[in-house]
């Protein structure tokens, strides 16, 4: 009798079975360790195709799962956890508990793509034709995304080699948050 099974699946699938909570992480697992450049490199492999190694799945009824509840029969994920919390914080939008067991989003930093590239993505995401970043599902987020974050509006149309020309409009918005937050204090 085989003692495990070897079932190929598609990112579609785990991706449901994340949202689903149907894949869950035992309390035993280390904390997420991964920063936001392996994050981004696994995205960019799953989006060329390539393969990303195997995943684990124990299915087990009784283990204590990282939110202290108890799995009763989910799949315990004994191997892949930080591809799999990658994927839950990329694509799903749900954050992670880092090293220092701190709650955080992932940022991914796309300074080696064309800001047009990411636009494209994004776009192909809000309309349903992918997941690529996670939690902006309409034009809405994508606005309140770039103003969170200081990034000017004309990004959207900039090319990678107008990187330096971003970083310098990026630094003055930031400037200008920071005196628009102190003069909001008195």
């Amino acid at each position: 009798m085989a003692q495990f099974v070897v079932n190929s699946t598609s990112i579609d699938n785990i991706i449901s079975s994340i949202k689903e909570g149907e894949i869950v992480i035992p309390e035993i697992q280390r904390p997420f360790v991964w920063d936001g450049t392996k994050v981004r490199d696994l995205l960019d492999s799953l989006y060329k195709g390539f393969p990303v190694g195997y995943i684990i799945i124990w299915k087990n009824p009784d283990l204590r799962l990282k939110d202290g509840k108890i799995s009763s029969g989910k799949k315990i994920l004994i191997d892949g956890q930080q591809r799999i919390t990658a994927i839950q914080a990329a694509i799903v939008g749900q954050e992670v508990v880092d090293s220092t067991y701190k709650k955080k989003r992932i940022v991914i930093n796309i300074k080696d793509k064309a800001p047009c590239e990411y636009m494209d993505r994004m776009k192909q995401q809000i309309d349903g034709n992918g997941s690529f970043y996670g939690g902006i599902v309409s034009m809405d987020d994508l606005q309140a995304n770039l103003e969170e974050n200081c990034i000017p509006e004309c990004f959207m149309d900039m090319d990678v080699n107008d990187y330096k020309a971003f970083l310098a409009m990026r630094r003055k918005m930031i400037a200008q948050y920071i005196r628009n937050y102190y003069e909001n204090l008195e």
